[in-house]
């Protein structure tokens, strides 16, 4: 997937999505600056891409973003972009261009593991038939690549680290955890509104013992209380959504104001912590 995406934002059509989808996949300036890369990522695309419908070509992307210090950290990826862009139009010289500058944006991490020799063997085999191809046109490249690669290459299995799981509210009913993350504390997400339904009104409901909607609202109500009591917890939710602002939770509302009513300091005391937290996402 990686090799495809360099080939797509340095070849095709440019595309802002592809763009981001390259500069935001776990290869990309993989090592140390990993974190640097993704803040000037993410600040470059609410800065100048949602901002800037205009930039329609990858040499527009990457004069934006030399002209604010703030995207340092992407100079490298765009530089290696734009001389792979750059290559000659002959097949052999592109893919082996396109090899250079994938390696030299994930580094070693690009052949780890066993997607990473499929990728090499398909990658290198397709260099030993470019040779023999002679011109390509820009365009006709990424779908080429692709195709040669074809079943080959295979994306590594996803493996979760053990220590971390994922729950809904009925299995997290039923277990513990030393550190449990709230999240989606918005209304409409959690809780969501009630499931129309398109068959029983109310009154018919009641009739035949079926129990009222808001009753699932009633049960995620004791779901986040009982959630909220363990040892380390972490109440988060989503500023915007779909680029609009969000309103939080109504527990979440609740449980705010009775901890100001109770006991203001900690209150500002937990507000402290997660700022922290985020500092150290987006500092």
């Amino acid at each position: 997937m990686f090799l495809r995406l360099v080939a797509d934002a340095a070849f095709a059509p440019f595309e802002a999505v592809a763009l981001l989808a390259l500069l935001k996949h776990p290869l990309c300036a993989a090592g140390p600056g990993r974190g640097a890369h993704l803040r000037a990522v993410r600040r470059y695309e609410i800065a100048v891409l949602r901002r800037r419908p205009d930039l329609a070509s990858l040499a527009a992307c990457a004069q934006a973003a030399a002209a604010d210090a703030a995207f340092a950290p992407l100079a490298g990826a765009f530089a290696r972009l734009m001389a792979l862009q750059a290559a000659p139009l002959e097949l052999a010289a592109m893919a082996a261009a396109h090899l250079d500058c994938a390696q030299a944006l994930a580094g070693d991490a690009l052949w780890d593991k066993a997607a990473g020799v499929a990728a090499r063997t398909a990658a290198q085999g397709f260099s030993v038939a470019a040779a023999v191809y002679g011109p390509c046109e820009a365009r006709a490249y990424p779908p080429l690549f692709a195709a040669a690669l074809g079943g080959e290459a295979r994306e590594e299995a996803f493996r979760p680290d053990p220590r971390v799981a994922i729950w809904g509210p009925l299995e997290a009913r039923m277990q513990t955890a030393d550190l449990v993350i709230l999240g989606g504390l918005n209304e409409g997400v959690w809780p969501g509104p009630p499931a129309p339904d398109p068959w029983l009104s109310r009154p018919m409901r009641a009739r035949v013992g079926l129990p009222a909607p808001e009753r699932a609202m009633g049960l995620g109500a004791h779901d986040v209380l009982s959630a909220a009591c363990g040892r380390a917890v972490i109440l988060s939710r989503a500023l915007r959504s779909g680029g609009a602002p969000t309103t939080r939770s109504r527990w979440l509302e609740r449980l705010v104001t009775l901890t100001r009513g109770v006991d203001a300091g900690a209150l500002a005391a937990m507000t402290a912590r997660g700022a922290r937290l985020l500092a150290l996402v987006d500092p």
